[in-house]
């Protein structure tokens, strides 16, 4: 993967080019990859739970929708708790 992308109106601007605001950066692999794994840790508890029958887990299917939203926000720049980079601005703008 390259260090440069396209911006919206035209150029490349290089990761190091952006300015850290102290939360964790979505443009960065690690923490991605991190978000990635603990969503799929959580996605088989709920699993788990629910083939165990525990009271937790009754309704998987709205804790599971509740957790891809969540994700969903996340990767999509739209959870202030992550810097969001500038290719998430129109997902942030339209909310897709």
């Amino acid at each position: 993967m390259s260090d440069n992308y396209n911006k919206s109106k035209g150029g490349d601007i290089s990761l190091d080019d952006l300015v850290s605001t102290g939360k964790p950066p979505l443009a960065h692999l690690g923490v991605v990859d991190k978000l990635v794994r603990d969503f799929a840790a959580k996605v088989l508890l709920v699993k788990t739970g629910f083939h165990q029958g525990l009271p937790s887990a009754k309704n998987p299917v709205d804790q599971l929708e509740t957790l891809a939203k969540e994700m969903g926000d996340i990767i999509l720049g739209r959870n202030p708790d992550y810097d969001a980079q500038p290719c998430h601005a129109r997902l942030r703008r339209h909310g897709r």
